[in-house]
């Protein structure tokens, strides 16, 4: 449950987010309006600190005992 909870959020949220960025970075480049390069920025900024949090709890997510790798955590099973 946990590795499809992990895959749904990198696969829907975190792919939205992304697409997020790359609009406003885009936005920045179709303007020469300061304002409204300022706003893009502030978008493209919080778009990614929510990337940065999505990534970290993707991680927390993974099953434990993996670190060490699969055939570690066989062996420890």
């Amino acid at each position: 449950e946990r590795n499809r909870l992990a895959r749904d959020l990198h696969d829907s949220v975190n792919q939205l987010l992304f697409s997020i960025t790359l609009t406003s970075r885009a936005g920045i480049e179709m303007t020469d309006e300061p304002l409204v390069k300022e706003t893009f920025a502030e978008i493209q900024s919080l778009t990614q600190e929510a990337l940065t949090e999505m990534r970290a709890l993707i991680w927390q997510l993974r099953p434990k005992g993996l670190e060490t790798g699969l055939l570690e955590a066989l062996k420890g099973y």
